[in-house]
């Protein structure tokens, strides 16, 4: 493929196929076809690692909740058959 730049005479025996402007064109879309494409992967990361940080969230405070009731029965349980 022969390219003609700026400044460069074109010659029959060197055919002209593409010209820089259009190579330019197809690259500034491939560039925004690929940013589109990262910006939706990162949008759908971000949402998952939001949704794991809820449930980490909740289970943190379940196993909170668990704790907390283990350690009243606990000291209820010592309390009660402590030696005084």
């Amino acid at each position: 493929m022969h390219l003609l730049f700026a400044g460069a005479s074109s010659s029959p025996d060197l055919p002209v196929t593409t010209e820089p402007q259009s190579l330019g064109m197809e690259k500034v879309q491939e560039l925004i076809e690929e940013k589109e494409q990262l910006s939706a992967s990162l949008f759908q990361l971000t949402t998952r690692f939001a949704q794991v940080l809820v449930e980490i969230h909740c289970s943190v405070n379940q196993l909170d909740t668990e704790i907390k009731k283990t350690t009243i029965v606990t000291i209820m349980y010592l309390d009660m058959y402590s030696v005084q």
